[in-house]
């Protein structure tokens, strides 16, 4: 499997979804970002951004930490909770030290602060995809390693049932060539035969 690299292959972007209750900057961050990713959709909270990320594939999500009712990091932790495969990057205008310990606790991908600069987010979308594909890689080779494991196991159990089948009919082969030379050997051999036996292979 190929390791993608963004630097190496130009037209491969990341779906971008913004997420900020300010519209300003929410419209700023989408117009400017266009350039630099595959797709730009821009919501006000994190309702809109749920209902966005069910009925559409994205890779990377820019949040706000602070918006009215639920702001980035419950938007972070329900990405986690559900197991959606992507990134998700906050933003705040309040380094508050309990914001950034809870966003490392759920794993953010990164913090901008406000108020930044667009090479700044460009450049933090640029990384954190680049991670983000680092993982899918990653995953992939387990998947494929796992695919190849459990392959190998029905080969190998599919491989033990012939051979006993094999075993077990070259077993009555030599019986009845046994019967067939020597008729008085007829009643020892069936007795042998109806005999139980347990083969340890």
């Amino acid at each position: 499997m190929e390791r993608l690299n963004i630097a190496a292959a130009p037209g491969l972007l990341p779906a971008l979804l913004i997420v900020d209750d300010e519209a300003p900057v929410r419209e700023y961050l989408a117009e400017a970002l266009i350039p630099c990713c595959a797709k730009v959709s821009a919501v006000g909270n994190v309702q809109e951004a749920l209902h966005a990320l069910e009925t559409e594939s994205f890779d990377l999500v820019l949040a706000d930490v602070c918006m009215p009712v639920a702001g980035g990091l419950d938007l972070l932790a329900l990405v986690h909770q559900l197991k959606w495969d992507c990134a998700v990057v906050l933003m705040t205008g309040h380094a508050q030290l309990e914001h950034v310990v809870a966003g490392v606790r759920l794993e953010a991908s990164d913090f901008l602060l406000k108020p930044f600069s667009l090479v700044m987010v460009q450049e933090t979308i640029r990384r954190t995809y680049q991670k983000l594909l680092d993982r899918r890689y990653r995953r992939g080779e387990r998947d494929e390693l796992t695919a190849s494991l459990r392959q190998r196991q029905q080969q190998l159990t599919h491989t033990r049932h012939l051979l006993s089948d094999s075993h077990r009919a070259a077993l009555e082969s030599l019986i009845l060539t046994l019967e067939a030379r020597e008729a008085n050997t007829y009643a020892h051999s069936f007795r042998v035969r109806a005999t139980p036996c347990t083969w340890r292979g």
